[in-house]
């Protein structure tokens, strides 16, 4: 789950934050307004970190599980396999080791799309603030959460 680039993010910050203080005096007209956008910039952006590491704990820990439960069904396959007395090189754990290798992969990759998704939808969030003044709130982080939590 490398894809979180340390000095490419620090960078898009970086570019982000000035590109913003520039649209900040542009708009702003007061100085606690100036403040006031400021803040909500500060607290989104904490809750995107949020969300990142909260996702990346919720992965680790997926993979932990995935991996313990594949193990636990090869020794009941082989098990059931000394019970039956098949002695057959089709089953000799190494087609079995792929098939497990497979199966934790897909499910690898499907969590990572879910993650990305949730993450686009955040991104999205935070972009979307000035609207918030039009009236088009975007869900919470909350809502996001219950979804992904739903599904899994």
């Amino acid at each position: 789950m490398e894809s979180f680039r340390p000095h490419l993010k620090d960078r898009l910050r970086r570019a982000f934050r000035e590109g913003s203080e520039q649209e900040l005096m542009r708009r702003a007209r007061t100085p606690d307004q100036i403040t006031r956008i400021r803040e909500i910039g500060e607290r989104s952006a904490t809750r995107i970190n949020r969300a990142q590491h909260l996702f990346r704990e919720l992965y680790e820990a997926r993979i932990g599980r995935e991996t313990k439960r594949l193990m636990n069904e090869r020794a009941a396959l082989k098990r059931e396999l000394k019970l039956s007395g098949i002695r057959s090189d089709a089953f000799d754990g190494v087609s079995l080791r792929h098939a497990a290798e497979r199966a934790a992969r897909q499910r690898q990759e499907q969590l990572v799309a879910r993650i990305r998704q949730a993450s686009d939808q955040q991104k999205r969030a935070v972009v979307g603030l000035p609207d918030r003044r039009n009236g088009n709130v975007r869900e919470p982080l909350r809502a996001v959460f219950e979804r992904t939590r739903q599904r899994s």
